[in-house]
């Protein structure tokens, strides 16, 4: 039933309400986290386009010159990982077709699953501004991604250096921290007597044999007592074959680390890194981009390099042993590869030195949140960034970090390049013949120093949650007079990084936060309490549910879901969720629709003030940004006696439509034309404002 009458309102209920950029009403700009070229819609996606349409209706009716865009993120190495898993079916990868085919190839990718996309945003019945879709790869967000690079380097913001990273062999780039699984296993210390230039003898630990290859010195931590009297004395590293120097280093996290003589290894250790480049200590990196290892004049994976090198230890009699012990090893969450550590140029933002205004920005509530403990985690990703810069903290890269996720904080900055092919270009050139290095927002052709043509590209791409940032500037249709995004609305895994990288860059920009409100809603996990993901099976379609029950039974799923529930991180749910809501829908079309009306009221006051009592309720939920609890209202009502004895006038009955509408767009509009229009057809001016209507 509930799919019968949605199918003859569904033109008018997806009708746009055309956004016009010159006008006195009062602009309110909804920025949509857009949905990856990477698959269908599910139906966590389902939790927040549904709270945007919400937001969006009851806006429309209040009058507002609502801008709404929906579209597609281009996803990065996760869009180019797909795409290459599609081109292997084919017998073809990336290589094959050459970078700038490869390029050509993800545009007509990502154009099919764009259409795809919008079509699933459509069944739900969103009331988006559609002739305004678009896409994070397109020209207008290239472009403005090129001049707040550009902006943010002028300003000293953005830098280039070389540092350690997470690598996927693999995917050929490096990889945040965010992306990485890790997974407990015994592992092998190994030991080893080492004798010193002046006959001393002492016990070295190393994790990995291969460590040797690229070790610099050895490390006696400040709180080891033991070897302290070590601190300055030479010693001959087997294998690396020379004698190297004893240095007094920081404590570790690893207190194993902080009882024993350890190898100094730059291009395995981070704080070995930062002791490297503060002595100006030249090192090499141990892989080399496949991973491989170079030993003995062979190249040999990790595994191999190491089984060699213990045969060999054990063949000098220096007192080889090892033990085991339990060891992480991390894996890129999206191709399964193991990760190694690599030291590479990369691109960074300056995170710390943005982070005050940030913090101004949400103590003075410049920013709100959909909840108080949202407030709490926000501030907590803020202290991350500015504790990690503080001159006493330990200093560490465990890889490619998102400087503001949440637990991921690093000492450093934000990474923003990758080495994938599938993005926005590092907007950077070098000049061959004199190293010049140019930033601009144009392609460059020849040197600005020199005057050489001889001029090449910067070949990285910038880390696709760099373009998210920067969505409130490049998405916004005002012309960025002042006003940026009235809500985002999002979920607690891009909760942490959004609404901090955006207010921070949009404040260095332009002088003002990005986000006025951040209303967060928690994922979805299943009946079990698991993650809902593709690799698990336990993902609910969005399609399916809507071609089964109908897009009004997906609408109460989600207000039943987020109904005191404002402030949780996980929301649990299955599939009895789903029947039970279908149910309720139907009851309350019924109650609606049943519902006499009375063409003279003689209780018109009573029900007025009923009805007045019964929108500020609801409305004020709504500005609140407890969407449940607002919708709780309304079923409250509808099942209260008081609705059971009100007496509607056809005026008064359009007043609870245009309240329930946001929340039941298809049922309000097919109850208004069926029982007060007799046609299919509900125009602008009939539930929006007139000031709302756009001949």
């Amino acid at each position: 039933m509930l799919k019968d009458i949605e199918k003859d309102v569904f033109e008018i209920t997806i009708a746009e309400i055309p956004f016009e950029k010159n006008t006195p009403r009062e602009p309110y700009f909804i920025l949509m986290p857009v949905p990856n070229i990477t698959g269908d819609l599910h139906i966590g996606h389902g939790i927040n386009l549904v709270l945007q349409d919400v937001i969006c209706r009851r806006k429309l009716i209040e009058g507002k010159n609502v801008y709404f865009p929906p579209g597609a993120d281009h996803a990065g190495i996760m869009g180019q990982y797909n795409a290459e898993k599609k081109l292997r079916s084919n017998n073809l990868n990336r290589t094959s077709l050459g970078k700038d085919e490869f390029i050509k190839y993800m545009h007509n990718e990502s154009r099919m699953h764009i259409d795809n996309l919008l079509n699933e945003m459509r069944m739900i019945g969103l009331k988006a501004n559609w002739s305004h879709s678009w896409f994070t790869h397109d020209t207008k967000r290239d472009e403005a991604v090129r001049w707040a690079f550009v902006e943010l380097y002028k300003r000293d913001l953005i830098y280039r250096e070389d540092n350690l990273v997470n690598w996927c062999p693999m995917c050929s780039s490096c990889v945040a921290d965010m992306e990485l699984t890790l997974t407990e296993s015994m592992e092998q210390r190994h030991f080893i007597n080492v004798e010193s230039a002046d006959g001393i003898n002492a016990s070295l630990m190393f994790i990995q044999p291969i460590m040797l290859l690229g070790a610099i010195g050895l490390g006696v931590t400040k709180s080891n007592a033991k070897f302290k009297k070590l601190v300055g004395k030479t010693f001959w590293l087997p294998i690396l074959n020379k004698s190297v120097r004893v240095y007094e280093v920081q404590d570790e996290k690893r207190k194993f680390y902080n009882q024993n003589l350890r190898l100094i290894v730059p291009s395995y250790n981070s704080n070995d890194l930062f002791f490297a480049k503060k002595n100006n200590i030249v090192f090499n990196n141990i892989f080399d981009d496949c991973c491989s290892v170079s030993y003995d004049g062979n190249k040999y994976s990790g595994e191999e390099a190491n089984r060699l090198i213990v045969n060999k230890l054990k063949s000098l009699n220096i007192g080889y042993k090892s033990e085991k012990f339990s060891q992480g090893r991390m894996h890129h969450a999206l191709c399964g590869s193991a990760v190694y550590p690599l030291v590479k140029p990369q691109w960074y933002l300056k995170m710390h030195k943005m982070e005050p205004s940030a913090r101004e920005i949400c103590e003075n509530n410049k920013t709100l949140f959909s909840d108080v403990s949202w407030r709490d985690r926000h501030i907590a990703v803020l202290n991350n960034i500015r504790d990690s810069s503080l001159p006493d903290k330990e200093k560490w890269w465990e890889g490619a970090c998102v400087g503001v996720a949440q637990g991921y904080s690093s000492n450093k900055d934000w990474v923003i390049s990758r080495q994938n092919w599938w993005g926005q270009p590092v907007p950077v050139w070098y000049c061959v013949k004199c190293g010049h290095t140019m930033v601009s927002t144009k392609n460059i052709y020849s040197c600005e120093i020199c005057n050489a043509r001889e001029v090449t590209p910067d070949s990285d791409v910038l880390d696709v949650w760099f373009s998210c940032a920067l969505w409130p500037i490049s998405v916004n249709p005002f012309g960025l007079r002042g006003h940026f995004v009235d809500i985002g609305v999002m979920g607690s895994d891009i909760f942490y990084f959004w609404v901090a990288s955006s207010n921070m860059i949009c404040n260095e920009l332009y002088g003002q936060q990005a986000f006025k409100k951040a209303y967060t809603h928690g994922l979805l996990c299943d009946e079990n309490g698991k993650k809902m993901s593709k690799s698990l099976g336990n993902v609910i379609s969005l399609s399916n549910i809507i071609n089964e029950y109908g897009a009004e039974t997906l609408r109460v799923f989600v207000y039943k879901l987020m109904f005191n529930n404002s402030g949780a991180e996980w929301l649990k749910a299955g599939q009895s969720d789903i029947h039970s809501a279908h149910q309720f829908a139907v009851n309350l079309f019924d109650k609606l629709n049943k519902k006499r009306l009375n063409k003279v009221n003689s209780n018109r006051g009573k029900t007025n003030s009923i009805l007045s009592h019964f929108q500020e309720a609801v409305n004020n939920r709504i500005n609140c940004m407890k969407i449940g609890e607002a919708y709780n209202e309304i079923c409250d009502f509808i099942n209260s006696e008081s609705f059971s004895d009100c007496s509607f006038s056809d005026e008064q009955y359009v007043e609870l439509l245009k309240t329930i509408h946001p929340f039941h767009p298809f049922i309000s509009n097919y109850i208004y034309a069926s029982r007060l229009g007799g046609q299919i057809c509900l125009s602008a001016k009939e539930f929006y404002s007139e000031s709302q209507v756009i001949d």
